[in-house]
């Protein structure tokens, strides 16, 4: 009897298995079904992945530990990932996102380190903390620091290709049960910045989609940091005796560690302020970028194969940054064209805008140093066009639009200036927009003071007048000089002058 039992349960476990391992999608679709080309070399099937979300994507989030003063940094590592960054920076999908967090290891000399990036390396490294050190997603792969996975461009580009794809799942016929549960958490998740003037507003969106698990009907408990980060930060390395340009500087917190709580389909929004910080090397506000990420507070573990963080740290299940949000909302970023400039004791910019949306606002950073200067004043711009409203007639955007500005400018003084440019995406749902920038121009005011056309001609007539009246003195002094000296010699300069001719 017990062992007639035995066999229904058996029965019963595999028909369970049969039914929960069918291609029925949690998402509601069907999984692929299996082809000719889904069979390995002898015929067998290969395992199809678990179905996620359509077309998501799955962006990871490298930190990375470095120092100017550090000789094993500089020496390799930070090279090659800031090589790795630059080659995707311009990407509008952004495939991944790239923090650099400076430290003073080594000679103790970074004027870009500070106590929060400090302590976000003692964060990942409890205890002993050493450089340089990546971490990707949060620490399911860990390079460097104090483990024995080395960090150079090849092994850092191999880790956010795995990561890219950590979320998905297929299932071992050996193993079924363990195919069962997959305790990656989907997430969209938006960033919008937008300019103040002394630093950024800033919003950020997480919608929570649920898991590709099976069986698992877990919530999101899930805490958002949103990094302040730098591009092109110029600063002093003691290893290369030089200043050398740092890419993704980490330079504060707009947000950290905040926490919540998210069921599926569910959606945690907050809208934040950034004052921009005193620094030893200035902020350039032309070059912030806010990256926002997720961490997974449930999923301390989770690593690929033996590389991960054994802090047991949350990991990184997605991040964003203003590019991306527009990247994922098909929204094209507002495109700057003719520029020209205007020089009349004050220097006028303008610029014609473009933007499907619309432009909401426009501001122009300058300053009389350099291209690299750290001393950038800002003028918002006047914006002009055809309004665009929302339903109840609030105008909050223009279409086919023009900016324009003043600012005082010395005559003969060299002029740097950039422009940040928001759309009108979302903004009558209370978004920021989308942020677009031009490249740094350079205006030059011509030497000496400029007069307008009717001061040229006033001036020149003056100086007419002048030598008029000089020369009749001179002719008048002449006259009597010659009437003086008797009609003899008048008669002998005509003479003279007969006989020239």
């Amino acid at each position: 009897m017990k062992c007639q039992n035995l066999k229904i349960v058996c029965i019963l476990f595999t028909l369970f298995l049969s039914i929960t391992l069918s291609p029925v999608a949690v998402w509601g679709v069907l999984a692929p079904e299996i082809d000719h080309e889904d069979l390995d070399a002898e015929n067998t099937p290969v395992p199809s992945p678990l179905p996620v979300p359509s077309n998501y994507r799955h962006r990871p989030i490298v930190e990375f530990f470095t120092g100017l003063s550090c000789p094993s940094c500089m020496n390799g590592p930070h090279g090659d990932l800031e090589k790795l960054w630059e080659e995707d920076r311009e990407n509008e999908e952004q495939p991944f996102t790239y923090i650099a967090f400076h430290e003073l290891n080594g000679g103790g000399v970074d004027d870009l380190a500070t106590e929060d990036s400090k302590e976000r390396m003692r964060f990942y490294q409890p205890g002993v903390s050493g450089t340089p050190d990546a971490e990707f997603d949060g620490g399911y792969i860990k390079l460097g620091g104090l483990s024995t996975n080395s960090i150079n461009y090849q092994s850092a580009s191999q880790a956010v290709e795995d990561c890219k794809t950590r979320y998905t799942k297929t299932i071992n016929p050996l193993r079924p049960i363990q195919s069962l549960r997959n305790d990656f958490k989907f997430v969209e998740l938006f960033v919008d910045q937008i300019f103040t003037g002394d630093g950024f507003a800033i919003s950020v969106e997480a919608r929570y989609l649920g898991t590709d698990a099976i069986i698992s009907m877990q919530n999101l408990r899930g805490s958002l940091y949103v990094f302040m980060v730098e591009e092109n930060v110029e600063a002093y390395s003691t290893v290369l005796d030089e200043f050398v340009i740092n890419h993704n500087v980490f330079r504060d917190y707009a947000i950290s560690d905040q926490q919540f709580t998210l069921t599926a389909d569910e959606t945690y929004s907050i809208t934040m302020e950034w004052k921009i910080p005193e620094a030893k090397v200035p902020i350039k506000p032309g070059d912030i970028t806010a990256v926002a990420a997720i961490y997974d507070l449930d999923d301390t573990s989770s690593s690929d194969g033996n590389k991960g963080n054994d802090a047991q740290v949350p990991r990184c299940i997605q991040s964003a940054t203003p590019i991306s949000t527009a990247f994922d909302k098909n929204n094209d970023l507002p495109v700057i064209n003719d520029i020209s400039t205007e020089y009349n004791d004050d220097l006028v910019i303008n610029a014609k805008l473009d933007d499907a949306n619309g432009i909401s606002k426009a501001y122009l950073l300058y300053n009389t140093e350099s291209q690299n200067s750290t001393a950038w004043s800002y003028e918002e711009m006047t914006v002009a066009g055809e309004e665009i409203c929302d339903d109840q007639g609030v105008c909050y955007a223009y279409s086919d639009s023009t900016a324009s500005v003043k600012i005082p400018v010395e005559n003969g003084e060299d002029v740097y200036f950039m422009i940040l440019v928001y759309d009108g995406s979302g903004l009558e749902y209370g978004g920021l927009g989308a942020q677009g920038k031009s490249e740094i121009y350079n205006f030059t005011t011509a030497g000496g003071k400029q007069n307008n056309l009717l001061g040229d001609i006033l001036s020149w007539g003056a100086l007419g007048v002048i030598l008029g009246i000089c020369v009749v003195l001179l002719v008048i002094i002449f006259i009597t000089k010659t009437r003086k000296g008797g009609g003899k010699s008048l008669r002998a300069i005509l003479k003279l002058n007969q006989l020239s001719n």
